[in-house]
């Protein structure tokens, strides 16, 4: 027969092996209620576990307001990651710098939670690297967060995470949709081509170095395309970088 404390250690051991296991137990952590897991949270759950596998590079969630997207993403999802890998950096935005900062807020309470540290005892937060827009850990990861028009300056990431970047009453606005992709094209999508610029290379001189071709190249550049590893790694070669110095 299976004591309560051999029963504890196969719930942590679950959750720390399955996202939407700790999901669930992790939610009265955040909010004083139980988390009822309708089929969306399934799949979303299903989807963040091949995101962090590489399955899936780049991924869209759409679904209306109070159904848990920014819990399952913003919050949960980065405490795991950061869980699983101490060393993990992730970047979080939103529209404006007060939500970025109380979704962070939401997530430092969930990884300080007595139960979050049982189940993670490699993950020691930075007491100096704590602050408002950031969760740091001495293993060097953190959970930086940030709001759209902000730079993010000598910022790498394994993960970047955007969450409502657009105000409900500006989604239908040109002007907040086009200064919103004009601020992810600038800031997420330019590190090779200020590398580039820096040697005082071409478009065309850096794709024939990379062995890609020149289009691919300016894709990358302006945000039309996402990359997969191979091609980072491709990106990465003339500057005789790895691929993850590379989007340092």
């Amino acid at each position: 027969m299976t004591d309560a404390l051999e029963l504890r250690q196969i719930v942590d051991q679950l959750c720390r092996n399955d996202f939407r296991s700790f999901a669930i137990r992790a939610f009265p952590v955040v909010e004083p209620n139980l988390l009822d897991p309708a089929r969306h949270i399934d799949i979303i759950c299903r989807l963040l576990e091949k995101v962090t596998l590489g399955i899936v590079l780049r991924a869209l969630v759409c679904i209306p307001p109070r159904h848990l997207k920014t819990y399952l993403i913003s919050i949960a999802y980065t405490a795991w990651l950061l869980g699983k890998n101490p060393s993990a950096r992730i970047i979080c935005v939103s529209y404006g710098a007060a939500l970025a900062e109380k979704f962070n807020a939401d997530t430092l309470k969930l990884m300080k939670s007595p139960w979050y540290k049982r189940i993670f005892p490699g993950t020691i937060l930075d007491p100096k690297k704590q602050s408002a827009t950031e969760i740091g850990t001495t293993s060097g990861g953190y959970r930086f967060a940030t709001s759209i028009g902000a730079t993010l300056p000598g910022r790498g990431a394994d993960i970047i995470i955007i969450d409502d970047p657009l105000k409900a009453n500006e989604a239908h606005s040109p002007t907040a949709r086009e200064s919103c992709i004009d601020w992810f094209n600038t800031t997420v999508h330019t590190r090779s081509r200020r590398l580039r610029e820096v040697r005082g290379w071409s478009q065309e001189g850096y794709a024939d170095r990379a062995d890609i071709h020149r289009t691919y190249v300016s894709d990358i550049e302006r945000g039309r395309r996402n990359p997969t590893i191979t091609v980072v790694e491709k990106l990465a070669q003339p500057f005789d970088v790895t691929a993850s110095q590379l989007l340092d």
